[in-house]
């Protein structure tokens, strides 16, 4: 699941990072250490703008981003997609 990349695109009210703030630089880093990355955002999230997704996915050339449309943030008590892919 995709995380707030920076905040630079979201309101006051919206800003809420400092939980979860980390150094960007260090995303390619990720690569290194395993086979394959998925990321995960819905285009409808209400707490993490979709464009985090795309800016993560940049750092990260040979992630695959999978993209929902109708999944909000991804609160749902099962993704298949996700177990789909670990399985596999």
């Amino acid at each position: 699941m995709s995380t707030v990349f920076d905040e630079s695109d979201m309101t006051e009210e919206e800003k809420y990072s400092w939980d979860f703030a980390y150094d960007p630089s260090i995303i390619p880093n990720l690569e290194y250490q395993v086979d394959e990355i998925f990321l995960y955002h819905s285009t409808d999230d209400d707490l993490v703008p979709y464009a985090h997704a795309e800016k993560i996915k940049a750092y990260l050339p040979k992630a695959k981003l999978i993209t929902f449309h109708d999944r909000g943030h991804l609160l749902q008590s099962e993704i298949p997609e996700v177990l789909e892919n670990i399985t596999k």
